[in-house]
């Protein structure tokens, strides 16, 4: 029988950060068998603060919701010689310059119709490209949270799936999506975060939550904890931290409950009824040799 671990979500934000300010929320949590209690408040944190927490490898899954590396056209556009992930996460570091990594992006797809998908992410309906332009903080998110993967992997023996681990127990740092866990889970995953009925829609989800996943949050839900339900009402980044270390939970208690790339051939590059396509450069290789590069949004099943 698996002891209490640790578990952590970090909602990650490319967003500027000004002085004390940030808009990544972490929330971590002590799990005993299928109970969840956050420790703590669920916070904000400031990158480098981020940085220090993740590499202290105190906790058994740290789930954050960023896209771990890019479409295997745009690295071949970027960085032609790359093989996997670290390579990629070396080279952002390196860069250092989210004005440079936009205006590269910004040479491979001048527009938002030259947006190009990852394979994992055919799989996640409501899924947008880490090049996407509508959304100002994707792309500067998705350079500075390839920098963090670099720092960590230096600093210690992580577990990136679906690269191999490097040792049996090794944290692992899991690419995830809150609102396609939500949608997982049969929960509200649009308008939540934002609109006239967003308040409603993150009350429905504080409530149910637990039931819907399986995880308990005996704190979450205790009445003399509202600060807890206060923080995640108020802010959408609070409660999409809470979700995403429910999902890191999850992961641990059984990671076979999730999709996972398969050896199977990628034989189609367009999603139904969509205008986005993942690189055509993916057609012919296998779905785990693409996602070694390109990363994976692991949604339970």
């Amino acid at each position: 029988m698996k002891g209490m671990v640790k578990v952590i979500g970090v909602d990650f934000s490319g967003a500027i950060e000004k002085g004390r300010k940030s808009n990544t929320w972490i929330t971590e949590g002590q799990l005993d068998g299928n109970r969840l209690e956050i420790t703590g408040c669920p916070h904000p944190i400031k990158r480098d603060d981020l940085t220090k927490r993740l590499t202290k490898p105190d906790y058994a899954v740290a789930a954050m919701d960023f896209p771990f590396s890019v479409p295997l056209a745009f690295a071949k556009h970027w960085q032609p010689h790359a093989r996997e992930m670290p390579d990629l996460w070396s080279a952002a570091y390196e860069l250092n310059a989210p004005k440079c990594f936009r205006s590269t992006v910004d040479q491979f797809a001048p527009t938002v119709a030259d947006e190009v998908l990852r394979v994992g992410d055919m799989h996640v309906p409501g899924c947008y490209s880490c090049l996407h332009r509508a959304q100002p903080n994707m792309v500067p998110m998705t350079f500075e949270g390839m920098k963090l993967l670099h720092v960590l992997r230096k600093a210690g023996r992580f577990h990136v799936p679906p690269l191999p681990s490097p040792t049996t127990d090794s944290p692992v740092l899991l690419e995830v999506m809150p609102g396609a866990a939500l949608a997982a889970f049969g929960l509200p995953n649009k308008g939540y975060k934002g609109g006239a009925k967003a308040c409603q829609l993150r009350q429905e989800i504080l409530d149910t939550l637990s039931g819907a996943s399986g995880i308990g949050l005996p704190n979450l839900n205790d009445c003399r904890r509202n600060d807890y339900r206060e923080l995640c009402l108020k802010y959408h980044d609070c409660l999409d931290s809470v979700v995403a270390a429910v999902v890191a939970a999850l992961w641990y208690n059984c990671d076979a409950a999730f999709r996972k790339p398969s050896d199977k051939t990628v034989t189609a590059i367009s999603r139904p009824t969509s205008t986005r396509w993942a690189s055509k450069e993916t057609l012919g290789m296998r779905e785990e040799e693409a996602a070694r590069l390109e990363g994976w949004i692991y949604v339970p099943i």
